[in-house]
């Protein structure tokens, strides 16, 4: 799952991000470019994170806990703005969408992150909150890749449902349960397209607070 969101990541942010020096592009604002580079520090911290364990290297893991942890909070920090300031500069429809999906994703992260570190002598437990809570990030990459397939929003939820919870059929098939709040992030997590955006994000409530949020 560590290497899938690299994968994803790299190949959804690589033209606008990772090989876009190489490339003809339009100068992204510097703004996301910084929150690019945090977010680009915690998927590689995960990465990391997870080959230490990997190579039964738990020491090491353990001592870079409070660097993902102070990278994590940075990264919220970092997202937050990032999102304000995006939303600012998108019409009020999009700006709605904008805000409330993103949100959401962050405000998810933030949770599930802040849980895996609660449950950090839970290595079960642990793992899986910090996986799902990345995953919530990642999806933006994989958000980047299907704007370019033609199947339509069937194919796209699909491949949403198949990303973010591969990790439960793995468990229902070793462990025949998966633990009840990753689960519950990940059903979260798939909820905030198809019944956030249609239900919050295009509500008058949340248009006119978006509304106040680009004034």
């Amino acid at each position: 799952m560590a290497a899938l969101v690299l994968a994803v990541v790299v190949v959804g942010f690589g033209r606008t991000f990772f090989y876009a020096p190489f490339m003809a592009l339009r100068p992204i604002r510097p703004y996301l470019y910084l929150h690019a580079t945090v977010f680009s520090l915690w998927v590689l911290l995960f990465v990391l994170q997870v080959a230490f364990i990997s190579m039964r290297r738990t020491d090491l893991h353990r001592r870079m806990g409070p660097v993902g942890a102070c990278i994590a909070a940075l990264l919220v920090i970092v997202g937050t703005l990032t999102i304000i300031e995006s939303v600012r500069h998108q019409d009020l429809q999009a700006g709605s969408i904008n805000l409330f999906g993103s949100g959401a994703q962050l405000l998810l992260f933030a949770i599930l992150v802040t849980a895996g570190l609660w449950h950090r002598h839970r290595p079960d437990v642990h793992k899986r909150l910090m996986l799902v809570g990345t995953l919530a990030l990642a999806q933006a990459g994989l958000g980047r890749i299907l704007q370019g397939m033609p199947p339509g929003l069937h194919m796209e939820s699909l491949l949403n449902v198949a990303f973010m919870s591969a990790w439960v059929f793995h468990d229902l098939l070793t462990r025949r349960r998966p633990p009840l709040a990753p689960l519950l992030g990940t059903i979260a997590m798939l909820s905030i397209g198809p019944l956030g955006v249609r239900h919050v994000a295009h509500s008058p409530s949340w248009l006119a607070f978006t509304a106040w949020v680009q004034s």
